[in-house]
C-alpha cells in the first residue's frame, strides 16, 4: 500500500520511547524510516505500468507467516552495522502494527473509501495532523526515507536471502530488484507530492486515489464512534477504534523492541525466551485473507514481476 505516515509515525514514537537508553542505532533515522515500511516499497514496482498487483501478496505472506522471518532478521541483524539495525527496528515495528490494524483497514476500505487506496491516504492525513499538527500532502515525504541512490548492500542481500527462506513463491525478489522498487518509491512518492495542489486539480482522474488532501468530513475514519465492525477473516465483531489498536499495537512494539535492542547489545546469541513468546502471541492474530485468499494467492503468484 501508498501509505507511508502512519508507519514512520509509528516507528518514530517506538524509538523515541526506548530512545532514552542511548545507542548509535538510532542515529540512523533515516533506515529506521525506511525500515518502517516494511514490503509496501515493492508496492511501487512498475508503479506506473500498473503491474503493482503481485506485491501485495507480500502483506499477506509477512502477516501469515513472519514470525519466523522476523526472528531471524532480529538474529541475523545481531551481526550486522548500526544501518542495518536501523532498517530491521523499523521493518519490524511495521511488522507488529500490521498484524494489529490489517482487518480494520480492510473493513474501512469496503465499508467506508471502498478503495484500498483511500483508506491507506485518509488515516495518513488524519493521524498526521492528529499527532503532529502536519497537513500531510503540504511535506515531501520522500525525504523522509531517501538514504542515498541505494540502500546499503548488507541489506538488500539479508532481505533477499531471508524471503527466499521463509516465501519461496518470492525467490525472484533480488537484490536489485529491491534496490529498484527502493528507487522507485522515492520517484513515485516525488512525483504525487503535491504541496500547492496542482497536480491534483490537473490530472484529478489519476492523483485523486492518492491525494492526502480530499477527506469526506462526514465520515468515521477512524471509527472513534465506535461502531461495530465484523473482521474480514473470522467473522468477529469488534468495536475497536483504529486508535484503539494502534494503541495495543504500540504497547507491543515497545515491551518486544525493548527487548531486541537490550538483546542487540548482549554477547549473549541465543534469544530471550520472553520474546519468543511475545512473538508467538502476534502470530496468534488472525490474518486478514479476505480478499487475498487462496485464489487470489493462486492469481498473483501466477504473475510476473
Amino acid at each position: 500500500m501508498p501509505a507511508i505516515w502512519t508507519h514512520m509515525l509509528f516507528c518514530e514514537d517506538i524509538a523515541d520511547t526506548i530512545r532514552t537508553v542511548p545507542n548509535s542505532v538510532f542515529a540512523n533515522d533515516t533506515y529506521m524510516k525506511l525500515g518502517s515500511q516494511g514490503t509496501n516499497p515493492l508496492y511501487f514496482r512498475h508503479f506506473w505500468l500498473g503491474k503493482r498487483l503481485p506485491f501485495k501478496q507480500c502483506d499477506l505472506e509477512l502477516q501469515t507467516n513472519g514470525t519466523a522471518l522476523i526472528i531471524d532478521m532480529i538474529q541475523e541483524a545481531k551481526k550486522m552495522d548500526d544501518e542495518a539495525k536501523a532498517y530491521i527496528f523499523g521493518f519490524i515495528t511495521h511488522f507488529i502494527l500490521l498484524k494489529h490494524i490489517c482487518p480494520y483497514m480492510r473493513y474501512g476500505a469496503e465499508n467506508i473509501t471502498n478503495s484500498t487506496d483511500k483508506m491507506d491516504i485518509a488515516i495518513d492525513t488524519i493521524m498526521m495532523e492528529k499527532f503532529h499538527n502536519l497537513k500531510a500532502w503540504t511535506s515531501r515525504v520522500y525525504k523522509e526515507i531517501d538514504v542515498g541512490f541505494s540502500i546499503n548492500k548488507d541489506i538488500c542481500t539479508l532481505l533477499h536471502r531471508l524471503f527466499a527462506d521463509h516465501f519461496p513463491s518470492f525467490t525472484r525478489i533480488t537484490d536489485k530488484k529491491f534496490q529498484m522498487a527502493y528507487r522507485e518509491m522515492k520517484l513515485t512518492l516525488r512525483l504525487l507530492a503535491d504541496p500547492s495542489g496542482w497536480k491534483n486539480k490537473l490530472f484529478k482522474h489519476f492523483f485523486t486515489p492518492f491525494s492526502h488532501e480530499l477527506l469526506d468530513q462526514g465520515k468515521d475514519y477512524l471509527n472513534l464512534e465506535h461502531h461495530a465492525w465484523h473482521h474480514p477473516t473470522t467473522g468477529k465483531t469488534s468495536t475497536d477504534s483504529f486508535l484503539d489498536l494502534y494503541n495495543r499495537s504500540r504497547s507491543t512494539a515497545l515491551e518486544i523492541l525493548s527487548l531486541v535492542m537490550h538483546y542487540w547489545d548482549q554477547s549473549n546469541n541465543a534469544l530471550p525466551t520472553v520474546l519468543i513468546q511475545l512473538f508467538q502471541q502476534l502470530t496468534d492474530i488472525p490474518a486478514d485473507q479476505s480478499k487475498n485468499g487462496p485464489e487470489f494467492m493462486a492469481e498473483v503468484t501466477g504473475k510476473s514481476n
